[in-house]
C-alpha cells in the first residue's frame, strides 16, 4: 500500500507585541518591545523568525520551530491584524504635548496599516510585497462606542473609542494567492514588516504603552495596555497518518 500524508486545514500565525509589562517566557520573546518608541525606532520587523509557541505562547505564535515551518504546507492566503486596547491609554504624549485623550489605539488599528509594507518570502523567493491595507486579516473585532469621557482637572472630556481592523472581518477578504504556495516541511519562511518614515516619526514621539482600565463595582483596576500585530497564513498542512511512519 502506498503511504501518504493526510491533508488538514491549518493556520500558522506569529505576532509582535508592544506592552510595558511582559510576563514569564514573554520576556525572552525575540522582537517584542516594552515601548512604542522602541518599536518605532526599527524600520523592519520579522514574523516567523525567532519566536515559537514556547516563548510567545500559542495565542501569539503557534510554530514549534523558531525559523522553519513544521509541516509541509500549501498556503492559500496571508493577512495582517493590528489590535490595541478597547479604550484609551492613561496618557498620550506627542511633540511634548500631554493630551488627556489618547488616540494611540485608534492610530495603531486604523492608520498604521496604511503606512507599512509586508514582504513574504519562501526559501529565496519573494511571493508578495504589499501595503498593509491590502492584507486584511479576515478576523478580529469590529465595533465602536462613545461616552462622556472621564474626569480631568479641566472636567469631563468627550471621547469616542473604536475597535476594528482594516476591512470587514470575513475570511474571503483575505489576500488570496492566485495559486497555492507549496512550502516543504522544514522550509524556510519569513514575513518582513516595513514601517514608513512617516509612521516611525509618530511612533518614536509617543510615550507608552501606559495603562488602561478594567471597571469593577468598587473602582477601576489598571493593567498594562497591550498592542499587537499578527501575521497569519491560511492553508492546508500535510500530516502523518497515525501508524504510518514516513516523511
Amino acid at each position: 500500500m502506498d503511504l501518504s500524508n493526510a491533508a488538514a486545514p491549518w493556520e500558522v500565525h506569529d505576532s509582535i507585541i508592544v506592552c510595558g509589562s511582559l510576563y514569564g517566557p514573554e520576556e525572552k520573546a525575540n522582537g517584542w518591545f516594552t515601548t512604542i518608541a522602541g518599536f518605532g525606532a526599527r524600520q523592519d520587523h520579522l514574523f516567523f523568525k525567532g519566536r515559537n509557541e514556547a516563548t510567545a505562547g500559542s495565542a501569539y505564535c503557534n510554530q514549534q520551530s523558531t525559523d522553519r515551518i513544521d509541516f509541509a504546507f500549501h498556503c492559500f492566503s496571508i493577512g495582517l491584524r493590528f489590535w490595541g486596547p478597547p479604550r484609551v491609554d492613561e496618557k498620550f504624549i506627542f511633540e511634548t504635548v500631554d493630551v488627556t485623550q489618547n488616540y494611540l489605539s485608534h492610530f495603531w488599528q486604523y492608520d498604521l496599516p496604511n503606512h507599512v509594507g509586508l514582504s513574504f518570502v519562501v526559501e529565496q523567493d519573494e511571493k508578495i510585497l504589499h501595503n498593509g491595507y491590502l492584507l486584511p486579516s479576515g478576523y478580529g473585532p469590529v465595533g465602536g462606542g462613545a461616552s462622556a469621557g472621564y474626569d480631568t482637572p479641566q472636567g469631563a472630556n468627550n471621547q469616542v473609542v473604536f475597535m476594528g481592523s482594516q476591512g470587514v472581518p470575513s475570511k474571503k477578504n483575505r489576500f488570496q494567492f492566485e495559486n497555492p504556495i507549496g512550502i516543504p516541511r522544514n522550509g524556510n519562511i519569513r514575513a518582513t514588516l516595513y514601517i514608513s518614515e512617516y509612521a516611525r516619526n509618530i511612533l518614536t514621539s509617543i510615550s507608552g504603552p501606559l495603562w488602561t482600565y478594567q471597571h469593577t463595582d468598587q473602582a477601576d483596576t489598571p493593567f498594562p495596555a497591550r498592542y499587537g500585530i499578527q501575521c497569519s497564513l491560511y492553508g492546508i498542512r500535510e500530516v502523518q497518518v497515525r501508524g504510518q511512519y514516513h516523511k
